[in-house]
């Protein structure tokens, strides 16, 4: 049996202000909250892949991931600072990502649709985007599978800074 976790993407630092992320939440569609590995066989029928497991829960790992790529694009050095109550010029968000689609199918296409809710009251969502998009990978290799998921994290976490960034924050 293999055990694979997540590792953040090489994103570069982003110019411009955006406020300091306090805490990335996520939340994942019922058939991937499981240790195995999913694909979707088509449209209505998802495949687990039962040699293949990941290390710890996925949704946890990607909300790690995310807020490790958050720490490298911005200028927030630690993110556990921010949520001890560390002050901004610009203030705290919290990030939600509620997932759709996450896996990838048979003909090489790792599918991922969402929507990304940015708080800065706990009481209400103050602006919201949404993403949607197909990364390659190769059939029948689980590293591939793995690194398709790697990658569209780095590029959901890239989206959404530069979203961020353009945004007024006063």
């Amino acid at each position: 049996m293999l055990y694979y976790k997540l590792s953040a993407g090489t994103l570069g630092k982003l110019p411009g202000p955006v406020p300091e992320i306090g805490s990335v939440t996520v939340e994942i569609p019922a058939y991937l909250k499981r240790q195995q590995l999913v694909f979707q066989r088509d449209k209505h029928e998802i495949g687990f892949l039962e040699k293949d497991r990941w290390g710890c829960m996925l949704r946890k790992d990607m909300a790690d991931v995310l807020q490790y790529d958050f720490e490298q694009q911005t200028n927030c050095k630690d993110l556990k600072d921010v949520k001890q109550g560390h002050d901004s010029a610009l203030g705290e968000v919290q990030l939600r990502y509620v997932f759709r689609s996450f896996s990838g199918d048979l003909n090489g296409n790792f599918r991922v649709d969402g929507i990304c809710y940015i708080v800065q009251n706990p009481l209400k969502i103050h602006r919201s985007f949404c993403f949607r998009f197909v990364l390659p990978f190769t059939v029948k290799k689980v590293p591939s599978l793995v690194e398709a998921h790697n990658l569209a994290l780095a590029r959901i976490a890239g989206e959404t800074v530069d979203y961020l960034a353009q945004q007024s924050w006063k």
